[in-house]
């Protein structure tokens, strides 16, 4: 076993180290991603952050007895890549959660997510939001949220983050909760995750003035035909091009963009032509960057396994 990254530390110090339990079967955490790279076998616990090689068999299930008569099976359950079968990993995930709130309490809150509406222009067909009713803020929740923020502000420096739904199909919502925040002397700054759809240089002013957003998200799918595919707006208009036209009017105002791609089997392959378009149509290329979900967490695995931790 060669151990690439420990354990986060304050996780770690929470949880300490898991004993076994006799007469129990055990089962690889559903926060293990245990992949190939090259001819090493790794295991990336994405709730405690280790890394490890290891040459574990391929076993779905293990018995105590096996894992306390085997070393590298013992340390997996001790780090929690092995869990018992019959533990509610969910549960189990909250309790940690909570207890990381508690331990790094501070007075104030610092950073406010805000969801305009939950209403959207496009239909993702992945989206994990499809059934929820599409609600948008009234006046009475704008003035709510305005007095949280107030009242619940750490210090005078907070950051906004816009969220959706498409946070863009209520550009007045933004502008009240952002003027509510100028006129009262707050230092804020903001981030917004959008499809990109309706983003326009009149959009891009506001960003830029008056909602001081530094950066964005813009989810995309693949080349045009993933995109049409994906995003299945009721009516397209060209968005694939308008929202690589929007990358480049933010780009070029100083705001950093991610590219945001999700990668699965089908459309892996017309990732290429992707990222030609990309390098075609986006004039300004300085700040905005690409990421695929399903990719980005083996790439970071990939980079520690090759250069270390640093």
């Amino acid at each position: 076993m060669k151990i690439y990254n420990k354990p986060d530390k304050t996780i770690h110090k929470l949880l300490g180290k898991q004993k076994i339990k006799n007469d129990t079967f055990y089962v690889w955490s559903q926060f293990v991603l245990n992949f190939v790279c090259g001819r090493k076998k790794v295991n990336f616990n994405t709730l405690t952050r280790q890394l490890l090689e290891t040459d574990t068999e391929k076993k779905d299930r293990f018995t105590s007895e096996e894992i306390e008569n085997n070393d590298t099976l013992s340390v997996l359950m001790q780090y929690y890549f092995l869990v018992p079968e019959n533990m509610d990993q969910c549960e189990f995930y909250k309790g940690l959660s909570n207890m990381m709130r508690v331990f790094e309490k501070k007075k104030g809150i610092r950073s406010f997510t805000i969801l305009p509406t939950l209403g959207c222009n496009a239909r993702c067909i992945y989206c994990y939001e499809e059934g929820f009713r599409q609600v948008k803020m009234n006046d009475e929740t704008i003035r709510k949220t305005i007095d949280l923020i107030l009242q619940k502000r750490r210090n005078n420096t907070i950051k906004l983050n816009w969220f959706g739904g498409e946070p863009l199909l209520c550009t007045e919502t933004i502008d009240r909760i952002s003027r509510a925040m100028h006129d009262s002397g707050i230092d804020y700054s903001s981030s917004m995750i959008s499809n990109g759809s309706l983003i326009t240089p009149e959009v891009v002013r506001k960003m830029t003035g008056l909602w001081k957003l530094k950066r964005i998200q813009i989810s995309m799918d693949g080349n045009e035909a993933d995109y049409k595919y994906r995003k299945n707006y009721r009516v397209y208009h060209n968005e694939y091009y308008k929202v690589m036209n929007a990358v480049s009017l933010m780009s070029e105002a100083g705001i950093i963009v991610t590219v945001r791609c999700n990668v699965d089997e089908e459309n892996v392959d017309s990732i290429p032509r992707f990222l030609d378009d990309m390098n075609k149509h986006i004039r300004c290329k300085k700040r905005w960057e690409y990421t695929s979900v399903l990719l980005i967490m083996y790439a970071a695995v990939i980079t520690i396994l090759k250069y270390g931790t640093g």
